[in-house]
């Protein structure tokens, strides 16, 4: 039911969109004018990008100790995720 709700109508993206989009505002990111899927914000002068597609989210930042507490903060929001660390990801099948 969650994959029908979320890839399954127009409505329902839009929702997820707002909520998840929302929900990274409210964490101090803000949202790139030009790729409405991308945020940014500065932590102690680091860069943190986000990037996702639907439920699939790619975390940049040079200090690790960010992407985790970034990660942890997403997850009290939206439940455990499945996360991979190094320099080979897969995001978006690719």
């Amino acid at each position: 039911r969650l994959n029908k709700a979320l890839y399954g109508c127009i409505r329902s993206a839009l929702l997820w969109y707002e909520l998840y989009a929302g929900t990274l505002r409210k964490m101090g990111f803000k949202i790139n004018r030009v790729d409405n899927c991308v945020a940014s914000r500065s932590y102690h002068g680091k860069k943190c990008d986000i990037g996702w597609y639907v439920d699939d989210n790619i975390i940049s930042c040079v200090d690790d100790h960010v992407v985790s507490s970034v990660i942890a903060k997403i997850e009290e929001h939206f439940g455990k995720m499945t996360v991979t660390r190094g320099r080979k990801h897969v995001f978006l099948g690719m």
